[in-house]
């Protein structure tokens, strides 16, 4: 993730076919918390929407639909909202 314009790799995978059937897999997807690491900054990533319609239309060509991605099949997620379960987690079991 670090280029900003994927302009080109959403068109590749547009056009992506598998073999794979994920068609009754269930996927999470997570962005990372952090904007910027000390090697890319947040001006060179790709948008969030970019990388979502990337990574659609890759499950698109492993056999998931729209009515996938309408109905919860695939859902995203911030890191961030995860590291905060797991924080509650260890808090009330004393950790």
């Amino acid at each position: 993730m670090d280029k900003q314009n994927i302009s080109v790799e959403m068109k590749r995978a547009a056009e992506f076919k598998s073999e794979w059937n994920l068609s009754r897999v269930k996927i999470y997807c997570y962005f990372p918390s952090t904007r910027e690491t000390p090697t890319v900054k947040l001006a060179r990533r790709p948008s969030r929407e970019d990388v979502k319609s990337f990574w659609n239309a890759m499950f698109k060509g492993c056999g998931i639909d729209d009515g996938g991605f309408q109905n919860g099949q695939v859902e995203w997620h911030d890191s961030s909202d995860v590291l905060g379960q797991l924080r509650s987690v260890s808090a009330a079991s004393g950790g």
